[in-house]
């Protein structure tokens, strides 16, 4: 056999293993397809109520002993004016990772 045979048989027979693969992967999709449930209807989750300042006294005392034990003050030193929460969209690996190197400039 010359040259020009072999590879064209040898494409022939990838395309067709290729071929037949996609075909099993569409029957295990046919077969293993999930059924047609009924969907149940999520229950909305009712909010907490919030204080009239609307941050809960001891995390207000949390972050300030937080803050002052970061920062080497007093926790009179200091006025926290407001505190807006921030949302993240970092997954929690990130979050871990971002812990594991510290602070910046560190």
């Amino acid at each position: 056999m010359d040259m020009w045979t072999i590879t064209i048989i040898g494409i022939g027979t990838v395309f067709v293993a290729l071929i037949g693969l996609a075909l099993v992967l569409e029957l295990f999709r046919i077969i293993f397809a999930p059924k047609n449930e009924a969907i149940p209807v999520p229950v909305p989750v009712s909010q907490p109520t919030a204080s009239s300042s609307g941050i809960n006294g001891s995390i207000v005392a949390a972050i300030v002993a937080a803050i002052a034990a970061a920062s080497g003050q007093s926790a009179s030193d200091f006025r926290i004016a407001s505190i807006e929460p921030v949302g993240f969209s970092t997954p929690a690996w990130g979050h871990i990772d971002r812990l594991a190197r510290g602070p910046r400039g560190a």
